[in-house]
């Protein structure tokens, strides 16, 4: 019995590391990821996600992201949401000419990304930024214009970090199964968003037509696209890699 007791918490005990469990954690370091207590500090405009899911989440990737931005320098880094982070497990297949990385956190809206621009993304030294953000906002409620903003600013942001920095800005997809009042929310935010690009005439800054690839004429997605109406289903992240690659390509972006 005594055998069987060890070898069963043996057992436990190993895939428990495998999966995370027992992971070492570094309280000292690991502490700068914490939710801040002052909100005020986060930067951009509107609502913020305040669950405590989302928080627990957040600081979690964060500090995964710490922990392999040695080995991610230089990389072209893929920053967003929940749908950046649905590439996580294939990004490196679909792009293997480039080095990638992804930066995406599920329920992430565009005042937190501002929040971690720097040491996320600016600290890995970036080849280029492919920027997906805003879908999440909606549900906070804030308006297309807040949205537009801090998206703009994210923008100019990597602008100063680096003027000639590649920039591949991706629309905020259709979402939802019959058309709501999101739907024409995006519309509104993704024309302030490309209008500001193309009035800049950054020879640097992409914008990448991630509505029309998936929104039916009723500015909606299809079931077999995106099964609960906001994620893409495996297949069609293919639609939004071939829009990608050809600008990497063309940038001479491969690793050397």
């Amino acid at each position: 019995m005594r055998l069987f007791c060890t070898a069963v918490l043996t057992s436990v005990f190993c895939l428990s590391l495998q999966f995370g469990t027992f992971a070492q954690e570094n309280p000292e370091t690991d502490s700068k990821f914490d939710w801040p207590k002052d909100e005020s500090v986060i930067p951009g405009q509107g609502n913020l996600r305040n669950s405590d899911w989302f928080k627990g989440h957040y600081k979690n990737r964060r500090i995964g992201f710490a922990k392999n931005a040695a080995e991610k320098q230089n990389a072209i880094v893929f920053l967003g949401d929940s749908i950046t982070e649905g590439w996580d497990h294939r990004l490196e297949k679909d792009f293997p000419e480039f080095k990638v990385v992804s930066r995406g956190i599920s329920g992430d809206v565009t005042r937190t990304v501002l929040y971690r621009l720097k040491e996320d993304v600016m600290d890995l030294n970036p080849r280029a930024v492919v920027l997906l953000i805003g879908t999440n906002d909606l549900d906070e409620r804030n308006t297309p214009e807040q949205i537009a903003a801090n998206t703009i600013e994210i923008l100019e942001k990597l602008k100063e970090y680096n003027p000639d920095l590649p920039v591949l800005y991706c629309k905020i997809m259709p979402r939802s199964q019959f058309p709501d009042h999101r739907t024409s929310l995006i519309i509104i935010t993704n024309k302030i968003v490309s209008d500001y690009i193309e009035k800049a005439n950054n020879p640097h800054w992409y914008t990448i037509d991630t509505w029309s690839i998936y929104a039916t004429d009723k500015g909606v997605v299809a079931k077999e696209t995106m099964n609960d109406f906001l994620h893409p289903v495996s297949a069609a992240y293919e639609k939004w890699k071939d829009l990608v690659k050809p600008i990497l390509l063309k940038l001479q972006l491969q690793e050397k």
